[in-house]
């Protein structure tokens, strides 16, 4: 951690920030609202009255080479968190095109939906370093370039050079501590910070769309997902074409490329993509196959969802010569672990049974290809208040026949007489 932060964008301060910050960040937000333009609403959201010292910390990358240290900065009740999730929560409608993947089935269903066409080399992009390398100030000012050509995307009682000066007083009052020494980021944003992931993605999402757009050749298909993009393309050097492309286009982000391996196939999220367009799950070199033991003292409801979510990924990504095998995998990994068979195979029979009945046609939703046509781009959904969106920390809509739970029906007892004594 030494190492990274001495050569890392970072400069040593001479004391804590924490014990001014709040009442600094309270000057700002109350000559805004005197101004008005914010709400008495977001000045009470985005205030932290009982703040501590963002902390840093690493994680060791044991799959790559040398294995690098990944920098987090804890910012769990920090003086900056509340209007962190603030500013974020009216950031993300920026960040949709170009194609955003939500997770690995939605990945799966774009490349299944696409049409098929000669570009039939697969390729994955990755932007090295991003929220160190990212230029958050270039972040912003598509930020607010993009909320004064749309001001239907902030609600009326907010203006755009509001959030602009509050993400500039966020960037520029970033920092963390590590082994009682406090350290600026001079450059990029911190991991762990939830403004940092959507203006990196804002930045990530310019310039892809850019490149989609002016590129003389582009791919035929297109989506990404924070860091990590994936394109189809005709051959090897079309990829490589398309890669000088894109890293000539910012001074900040660089992109790489991985090809596909020798036997033809492609790993992007938990996804192998094999070379007939067939798929399966995809795990690291690193990946040990230990999960929670069947003799731990864990609730048996923990130990069932653990063979109902791997049992259920294999059926989402899996294709149909790709899964008996998966399924085979998952019950000797289950067994190493001391589940019984007979348990695996009732939750497993459960499970293939749900999903059989949420693959069907009438109840699958139709999705629209996500091609990278400059001719079509997505333009961002105006903003629709949400009272409870940010005063709340999570809150979660079933998407799938896997995640609804229905009550029960109530059972009303009925009392019984006691009888009573009667005394003579």
């Amino acid at each position: 951690m030494q190492e990274h932060i001495g050569e890392g964008p970072y400069s040593l301060l001479k004391k804590d920030p924490t014990p001014t910050l709040p009442s600094k960040l309270d000057r700002v937000l109350k000559k805004l609202l005197n101004d008005k333009k914010i709400s008495k609403a977001f000045y009470d959201q985005a205030r932290n009255l009982h703040p501590r010292a963002p902390q840093m910390y690493g994680t060791p990358k044991i799959h790559k080479k040398g294995i690098p240290i990944r920098p987090i900065v804890s910012f769990y009740n920090t003086p900056l968190i509340a209007l962190h999730k603030v500013l974020a929560h009216y950031l993300k409608p920026l960040t949709c095109s170009p194609p955003r993947l939500r997770d690995s089935r939605h990945f799966l269903e774009c490349l299944r939906s696409a049409s098929p066409d000669t570009y039939t080399y697969p390729c994955s992009l990755d932007v090295k370093a991003l929220y160190t390398s990212c230029d958050m100030t270039l972040a912003r000012i598509s930020v607010r370039s993009k909320f004064l050509a749309q001001p239907d995307l902030l609600p009326a009682n907010i203006s755009p050079s509001a959030m602009d000066t509050l993400i500039e007083f966020c960037l520029s009052n970033s920092y963390f501590e590590y082994d009682n020494c406090f350290y600026a980021q001079n450059k990029g944003g911190p991991m762990g910070s939830p403004l940092t992931v959507e203006l990196a993605e804002i930045r990530v999402a310019e310039v892809e769309t850019l490149a989609l757009n002016t590129s003389p050749d582009p791919p035929s298909l297109y989506m990404h997902f924070v860091d990590d993009g994936f394109g189809k393309f005709r051959d090897r050097n079309h990829a490589e074409t398309y890669l000088e492309f894109v890293n000539s286009l910012s001074t900040d982000l660089t992109y790489t490329l991985e090809h596909p391996r020798a036997d033809g196939s492609l790993p992007f999220f938990d996804v192998l993509l094999h070379r007939d367009l067939s798929t399966s799950v995809y795990r690291k070199p690193t990946h040990t196959d230990k999960y929670t033991h069947y003799t731990t003292a864990a609730p048996q409801n923990t130990k069932d969802a653990l063979i109902r979510s791997l049992t259920r990924r294999a059926y989402c990504i899996c294709s149909s010569q790709h899964l008996p095998n998966e399924l085979s995998h998952i019950k000797q990994v289950l067994l190493d672990n001391g589940y019984p068979l007979a348990r695996i195979h009732l939750i497993m029979q459960r499970t293939i049974k749900s999903a059989s009945t949420a693959k069907s046609p009438q109840s699958r939703p139709q999705i629209t290809p996500m091609h990278a046509s400059p001719s079509t781009p997505q333009s961002p959904s105006p903003y629709k208040p949400s009272p409870n969106v940010i005063k709340s920390s999570l809150h979660l809509t079933p998407t799938s026949p896997f995640e609804t739970c229905s009550p029960g029906p109530k059972l009303l007892l009925k009392k019984k007489k006691v009888p009573t004594a009667t005394l003579r």
